[in-house]
């Protein structure tokens, strides 16, 4: 149940300021601008796009850990 209060407060945080990171340690922003460097996107669009990165790998994971209980 922890983790889906950490879920539910990442994200309230992203209701309220969507363009700031959630969770620094899973992905940093200079990963994603290493990969990301060619399309010319702006902090802000890096920023999204690492949110949604991190809320995929959560959902993954949670997925995976659900089917082995």
């Amino acid at each position: 149940m922890d983790s889906y209060k950490n879920e539910d407060s990442r994200l309230e945080k992203l209701k309220t300021n969507p363009l700031e990171p959630t969770d620094l340690s899973v992905i940093s922003i200079e990963e994603c601008k290493k990969y990301l460097d060619k399309f010319e996107l702006s902090d802000e669009k890096i920023i999204e796009i690492q949110n949604y990165l991190i809320g995929i790998i959560n959902k993954s994971i949670n997925l995976y850990l659900d089917d082995f209980k």
